[in-house]
């Protein structure tokens, strides 16, 4: 979903609330939300917020809000991730501060180009997308991100539950190695071929 200049990847609908900052993030439909455990669904894991910024050189902000309890936020340049994990303190606005490393020009890129930034949401409760402060940026094109879409739908282990973060479920691991995007239908305590799905 293309939103502000963000691909809003694994996620469906946004959704403003009064007197609630920001869009909710939903990686399903409202009308399958309603049909499912709502709560469950509106868990923000393996929720991207990808963009590619022009320059490069520039710096800047997104701003994210973690709804019901703290959550984490991890901030990739292509595949590679950055040292600092950022805390999602509950019903804070969060910045998220993004900067090019220079060191990554000289890696090989993997399966996304690594001028792509790409903020993964770690998160069991819903998050919010504020807002951007001073950044130019841009959706990523095709040939930036890979070609094929693995898709997961099961249960909390899909959903990376037991993983320390959810970047490192079997997933995001598998998909990782077979160079491919991970779309996460995984929904914890849930997932029972259900039809609506």
């Amino acid at each position: 979903m293309l939103f502000d200049g963000i691909d809003f990847f694994n996620v469906s609908e946004l959704e403003r609330r009064d007197g609630m900052p920001g869009w909710i993030l939903h990686r399903f439909p409202k009308a399958l939300r309603e049909q499912l455990q709502e709560d469950v669904c509106d868990l923000c894991r393996s929720v991207e917020l990808r963009f590619v910024l022009e320059p490069l050189t520039q710096r800047g902000t997104v701003y994210v809000c973690a709804r019901t309890c703290d959550g984490e936020a991890v901030v990739f340049y292509g595949d590679y991730q950055q040292a600092q994990v950022i805390p999602l303190p509950k019903g804070v606005i969060t910045p998220v501060d993004v900067r090019f490393p220079e060191a990554l020009a000289k890696l090989p890129e993997g399966r996304f180009s690594s001028r792509l930034c790409r903020i993964f949401l770690n998160s069991r409760t819903q998050v919010s997308y504020v807002g951007r402060e001073w950044l130019h940026i841009r959706p990523p094109m095709r040939e930036e991100t890979p070609e094929k879409l693995l898709v997961g739908y099961g249960s909390s282990i899909t959903h990376g539950g037991l993983a320390r973060s959810n970047c490192n479920c079997y997933l995001q691991l598998a998909a990782r190695r077979l160079r491919m995007h991970a779309l996460n239908y995984g929904l914890r305590g849930s997932c029972t071929a259900d039809a609506c799905i």
